[in-house]
């Protein structure tokens, strides 16, 4: 979800807010966005479209773009270790 998660921090960090901020701003746990970018919490759709309203981004875009990510990392999975060298 790396593209995803990037996306939620830049534009947090133009906007000049921190995580807490965003999170309370986004009616969130207070850590919630500090979990989510440090890869702790894969959010869900409901929590990725709170946030894009939030900050101002297209929530479609965010959740397609976090879609694809999750289905790369279930992918992933289902072929287990030495998954890459297959790429």
């Amino acid at each position: 979800m790396r593209k995803a998660l990037q996306m939620i921090q830049e534009q947090r960090l133009k906007l000049n807010l921190n995580q807490k901020q965003t999170s309370e701003k986004a009616g969130l746990h207070n850590n919630v966005v500090s979990k989510i970018e440090n890869g702790y919490v894969v959010p869900n759709d409901k929590t990725l479209k709170m946030l894009a309203n939030t900050l101002g981004l297209n929530a479609d875009t965010l959740i397609r773009t976090a879609d694809k990510e999750r289905k790369e990392i279930h992918d992933r999975r289902k072929i287990g270790p030495g998954w890459d060298k297959y790429k």
